[in-house]
């Protein structure tokens, strides 16, 4: 579960650089204003496909980080 997780993470981070690099080729080095905003929202775009992709196995993945921290606090007497 967690690999999955990883994976669709690295893959819109990636997708976000490769992007970011191409427009800073083509201009040379710089990006405009407008370009930053569309980047942004290509990103965006590109997180939310990914979580709708994952569909419960996210959730499932928030589930036990949070019951393993209830768990690690009960134990060790403090809250994480």
């Amino acid at each position: 579960m967690g690999v999955k997780v990883f994976a669709a993470f690295g893959s819109v981070a990636l997708q976000s650089r490769v992007r970011q690099a191409a427009l800073l080729w083509k201009n040379g080095g710089n990006i405009s204003e407008e370009e930053k905003t569309q980047l942004t929202m290509q990103t965006a775009e590109a997180l939310k496909q990914a979580l709708l992709g994952l569909g419960t196995t996210f959730i499932k993945g928030v589930y036990d980080i949070l019951s393993f921290s209830e768990l690690y606090s009960k134990t060790a007497g403090h809250q994480i």
